[in-house]
């Protein structure tokens, strides 16, 4: 089938709930929640959540939604 070979070609969008806390190494539910309150970047398309792995990247990079260190003060 055509189609079939047409869809073996092109690149997922994102990754799934469970590859994402995969690679970050959290559990499933933690990142749901993350991406529920808006803490990490995601879309959810119908009962799927999709996310960018360059979105993650910048995210982790920018430190926000990290906590804070504690001072010494």
């Amino acid at each position: 089938m055509r189609t079939r070979a047409l869809t073996r070609d092109i690149e997922p969008i994102g990754y799934n709930l469970e590859e994402m806390s995969e690679a970050l190494r959290i559990h499933p539910e933690t990142l749901a929640k993350l991406l529920r309150e808006g803490v990490i970047p995601g879309r959810k398309i119908g009962r799927e959540w999709r996310i960018s792995p360059r979105a993650v990247e910048d995210w982790l990079a920018s430190g926000d939604g990290a906590p804070e260190a504690a001072s010494d003060d």
